[in-house]
C-alpha cells in the first residue's frame, strides 16, 4: 500500500470519504487520484471482506454503517 495512513482510517473515516462522493451528487473519485482509489479498496474491503469494483458507492456506505 503506498498510502500507510489509509491503514489507519477507522471505519469512521471511510464512512466520511464515501458521504463526501455523495455528496458530490454521486460521483466516483477521479479514476487518476491514486490516495482515493486506495481509499476505496479498503473500504471495500473492509465492509465486505474482498476487493472487488462489483459494488457501488451507495452499497459500500451502507455496508460499512452497519459496521459502527
Amino acid at each position: 500500500m503506498e498510502f500507510e495512513d489509509i491503514k489507519d482510517m477507522t471505519i469512521q473515516d471511510f464512512i466520511n470519504f464515501y458521504q463526501e462522493i455523495d455528496d458530490e451528487g454521486g460521483a466516483s473519485i477521479n479514476p487518476s487520484d491514486d490516495r482515493s482509489i486506495e481509499i476505496k479498496q479498503e473500504a471495500i474491503l473492509r465492509a465486505f471482506g474482498e476487493t472487488t469494483d462489483s459494488y457501488t458507492d451507495q452499497q459500500v456506505l451502507e455496508q460499512l454503517q452497519t459496521l459502527l
